[in-house]
């Protein structure tokens, strides 16, 4: 079963559309499904605007990787692990390129990564959080 994001039920496996709200429950898996272990990853919220960066993949992106992650509302998973994490509020005010992308960030070019690792650069990471081998 794929558990829709948006109105919370649930849905048969490859199911690309939300039975019942029509959200594409394909996007993100898609998306996520291409990280490869070693690939260099940002979370960004597009309701809060906030980024938080970098992070390191540490496995391959995949479907229920986590089950009980986030209460099961989001399938599309990803095991991270980081040192330190910046956090870039208003971000898409900052980055333009974060406004064209409504969902997933899983396709960053180079140069916009690199955009975003200087700005990371110029904010003080959160001194605080410890290094952990996965975010749910």
């Amino acid at each position: 079963m794929v558990h829709c994001p948006n109105c919370g039920k649930d849905n048969p496996d490859k199911q690309s559309f939300c039975f019942w709200c029509g959200r594409n429950l394909g996007t993100e898996a898609e998306y996520v499904e291409k990280i490869r272990k070693g690939d260099r990853l940002v979370l960004h919220n597009p309701h809060t605007d906030v980024l938080f960066a970098p992070f390191t993949a540490d496995s391959d992106g995949g479907m229920n990787i986590e089950p009980g992650a986030w209460g099961g509302k989001f399938p599309a998973q990803v095991r991270v692990k980081w040192s330190n994490i910046t956090v870039i509020n208003r971000a898409s005010r900052k980055f333009g390129f974060l406004r064209k992308r409504r969902y997933c960030k899983c396709d960053l070019s180079t140069d916009e990564f690199s955009k975003i690792m200087k700005e990371a650069k110029l904010n003080k990471p959160l001194s605080n959080m410890m290094s952990h081998k996965k975010l749910y």
